[in-house]
């Protein structure tokens, strides 16, 4: 009897997950997100669009909660329309018009995540990402307003700026060595990109 009630509470007592300490982790990471914009000419004029996201997750475990690493991350969207943008021509003049631009950005920095042990193999993580990102704003086409099919396409511009994001996700441990995660991020960036909010689904695996 009484080794079957010691059973029974084996069974059901929740032990800790799994050793991090000293472990590495590798992750790939892709899903939706919506980015907000400003127009590459003055910066006045603002738009919100879906786009693509990838990432590239490294870290290790200095305790069995707390990581260190690097990620490399990249976003993209097509057909940005800034509406209302005053470009200036090189007579001097300044007509109004919508500027239609695609994006991508790129970026790479440092990471610091901190992972709440249940004791089950679902788990929340939080993380938090610096990065340098470089911004890339090509196939510019400015139409002018009042000119159906009057317009002109103007040369690809680019910047480099900091930006920061703060990620929530739900991990689950598919075995002791692979896992898989999905959650909510927003990016904050000082730079073309002015914000982006994501839904990344991420899978990768322990050494």
């Amino acid at each position: 009897m009484t080794r079957a009630l010691l059973a029974l509470v084996l069974t059901l007592v929740p032990w800790a997950a799994h050793a991090d300490r000293g472990e590495l982790y590798t992750q790939v990471a892709l899903g939706p997100s919506l980015l907000g914009l400003a127009d590459p000419v003055g910066g006045a004029s603002h738009d919100t669009r879906p786009a693509l996201l990838a990432d590239l997750v490294v870290y290790y475990g200095l305790t069995h909660s707390l990581y260190v690493g690097g990620v490399i991350h990249t976003a993209m969207t097509r057909d940005a329309a800034f509406r209302g943008v005053s470009y200036r021509q090189a007579d001097g003049s300044t007509p109004t018009g919508t500027l239609w631009v695609d994006s991508w950005s790129a970026g790479i920095g440092p990471l610091v995540a901190y992972r709440y042990d249940t004791g089950y193999r679902l788990a929340p993580i939080a993380r938090l990402e610096l990065t340098a990102s470089y911004h890339r704003q090509g196939n510019q086409q400015f139409a002018y307003d009042g000119l159906a099919g009057v317009g002109v396409n103007l040369q690809t511009s680019s910047d480099i700026a900091l930006s920061a994001r703060l990620l929530g996700m739900a991990e689950y441990r598919l075995s002791d060595r692979f896992i898989a995660s999905l959650g909510v991020a927003v990016r904050r960036s000082l730079g073309a990109a002015a914000w982006e909010i994501q839904l990344p689904l991420q899978v990768g695996a322990i050494w």
